[in-house]
């Protein structure tokens, strides 16, 4: 395969993962190394490489051996990002950036006008920019006429892990570009990176599913070698509440990405890190309205692919794949144990 040219750079790998939302710096580091991959994106807002007080990303990642790719996640407005992606060059000369304008606190959808206004200022200020846009065709290509280095569509909303939503937009973006086309946001498994290489991309950006696997090492290698095909299909079944109970209770400290639970985790002093005894924040997609509306979107559209695996595998047909269904209630320990067995 070709490199991946961005920028007039050339890079091997062609999955860019983020760095926030893991337990510590070190197994982001881990999960990096274990992708093999040669960009970062850093959301400057969220993830430490200023304070040399605190626990900084660049003492567990060397930006002089892998491209740090600072985006304006957390920013809803054109004036937000374009000082965000100013205080990164100025703190770590960055001029490779991510631009991604937010509409709203719990869709995530990207904000096209203001996207556009931002990159104006940002290629007059001679920033290289990637930009995060929505899938519409059209727009897409206003970026790439008005200097973007890359086209970053989503697959589907940022966090949901429900894969590439709109194929036929994607590859439209993709047949009418000249610029690299890296799917971004909604990629939740291996086979879901598969399908975006399979429609022409470039390559495929990837954070949440990773970042909040069980065991983010390997479900790194998973998004590396995407393609494999897929013999087994497990069904983990929780209750809403509990799925509920889970979310709601996590906490986050913004500066490090350390993560807690009021209950399964909790901090040594309750609403404080541990180390830095600065205040957890409840991040807006873990509050209980927004994941019970995530549920409803579950079970109303999520759900079928259930029944689509079940029943593929009762037919009995060449290549159809195993279904096993367990509960994933109780501890993790006995879950994992269901786990293997249902896999043996």
């Amino acid at each position: 395969m070709e490199d991946l040219i961005i920028s007039g750079k050339k890079y091997k790998s062609r999955l860019i993962l983020g760095t926030g939302k893991y337990k510590s710096f070190e197994e982001t580091a881990k999960a990096i190394k274990a992708a093999e991959v040669q960009i970062v994106t850093v959301a400057v807002r969220r993830v430490n490489v200023t304070n040399p007080k605190e626990p900084m990303l660049v003492d567990f990642l060397d930006p002089k051996k892998i491209t740090y790719l600072p985006n304006t996640a957390g920013c809803y407005t054109a004036e937000e990002a374009l000082r965000t992606l100013r205080l990164a060059r100025d703190a770590g000369g960055w001029n490779l950036v991510k631009l991604e304008v937010l509409g709203d606190k719990e869709t995530l959808y990207p904000n096209m006008i203001e996207t556009i206004e931002a990159l104006k200022v940002l290629k007059k200020e001679n920033f290289e920019v990637m930009v995060y846009s929505s899938d519409d065709p059209i727009l897409c290509k206003q970026l790439e006429d008005m200097g973007a280095a890359a086209i970053m569509p989503l697959g589907s909303l940022i966090g949901s892990g429900r894969g590439i939503q709109n194929r036929f937009n994607i590859s439209i973006i993709k047949t009418q570009s000249k610029v690299p086309v890296i799917v971004d946001a909604g990629i939740g498994c291996a086979s879901d990176a598969a399908i975006a290489m399979e429609l022409g991309c470039d390559g495929v950006l990837i954070n949440t599913a990773v970042a909040e696997a069980k065991n983010p090492i390997l479900m790194a290698e998973a998004m590396k070698d995407a393609g494999v095909q897929i013999d087994v299909v497990l069904e983990i079944d929780v209750p809403d509440q509990d799925i509920i109970s889970r979310m709601s209770g996590r906490r986050v400290h913004t500066a490090s990405g350390r993560t807690y639970h009021v209950h399964f985790n909790p901090p040594k002093v309750e609403g404080k890190d541990d180390v830095t005894g600065e205040d957890l924040i409840q991040r807006d997609d873990d509050r209980e309205e927004t994941v019970r509306k995530r549920l409803e979107v579950y079970h109303a559209q999520t759900r079928q692919l259930v029944d689509y695996y079940g029943k593929w595998a009762a037919s009995g047909s060449s290549g159809a794949p195993r279904y096993r269904k367990i509960s994933g209630q109780g501890a993790v320990d006995a879950i994992s144990e269901r786990v293997l067995e249902a896999l043996r």
